[in-house]
């Protein structure tokens, strides 16, 4: 319930075209929390299988964590020096490239016992932090970007079950309440210790309650390791999920408008208001 979506926030940063610190302060966030919520998952399923399974082989679990994360991390940073001396040296198509190499971090990753989202998120931030290829790449990322939210958002349309839903609405509700509220709070908290600007405070939060594909994975992924009680509770994180796949992404996409830092002229009129507290802050 903890994870957030990096993609869903990309999305629609890049369809509102938005610019400043409150979308790039989202992201940030979001990207960091689901590095900590891929790693704390991989470990924990990893130590409450081999206590739920009866075998708590502690140096085949701390072996089986070891290559799974720091492995993963390793391969990741070969793969993002293999993309950033293609973009250096041959530059020619590169989102086909780029759409190449996602597939076989996916492929490769996950029959080697590898994270492929650990892999792709060492990946980027070798490239972004150690190259000079940082916007080229982000540009051939945005060329490739359209089909693949089409396919991102029609798989996660896809997991809302109506019937799921309907059976355990009220407590999915109740939860996506709490939740919600948590990290409207705990963020305003947070942007102002971290004396972000009153648009950060105000609206930040808002980019962190999207969820869809990793909290999609990781249910899917506790089911599959834990049979024998998964099922019973992915079906209400499946819920909790579902309202925030509709609710949350109109929330941020509001939110941006509010904040003042959607480009499209369609809203450059709206927000006076807004635009001139955040100038005198």
């Amino acid at each position: 319930l903890v994870a957030q979506s990096p993609a869903v926030v990309i999305a629609l940063r890049d369809e509102m075209a938005a610019r400043g610190p409150m979308s790039q302060t989202v992201l940030s966030v979001v990207v960091l929390a689901d590095l900590l919520v891929i790693t704390l998952f991989a470990i924990v399923s990893s130590l409450a299988g081999a206590v739920f399974g009866g075998s708590a082989n502690m140096i085949e679990i701390a072996r089986t964590l070891v290559w799974e994360l720091f492995g993963s991390m390793f391969v990741g940073l070969g793969i993002g020096l293999i993309i950033a001396l293609y973009f250096k040296y041959i530059r020619g198509s590169g989102p086909l490239f780029l759409i190449t190499m996602c597939f076989l971090m996916a492929e490769i990753g996950s029959r080697v016992d590898l994270d492929p989202l650990l892999i792709g998120l060492s990946a980027g931030m070798l490239i972004r932090n150690a190259t000079r290829i940082g916007d080229a790449l982000h540009q051939d990322v945005e060329v490739a970007g359209l089909p693949v939210y089409v396919v991102f958002f029609s798989v996660a349309g896809a997991s809302i079950h109506l019937d799921v839903l309907a059976s355990v609405g009220l407590v999915a509700a109740a939860i996506v309440l709490i939740r919600g509220m948590g990290l409207l709070v705990g963020s305003s908290i947070g942007a102002r210790l971290a004396g972000a600007d009153p648009m950060t405070r105000r609206y930040a939060g808002f980019g962190l309650l999207p969820q869809a594909g990793l909290a999609i994975a990781l249910a899917i992924l506790f089911t599959k390791a834990f049979p024998s009680f998964g099922e019973e509770a992915s079906a209400l994180v499946f819920g909790v999920i579902a309202i925030n796949e509709i609710v949350a992404p109109v929330l941020f996409r509001h939110a941006i408008i509010k904040s003042g830092e959607s480009g499209l002229d369609a809203y450059s009129d709206d927000e006076p208001a807004e635009a001139d507290l955040a100038e005198s802050a």
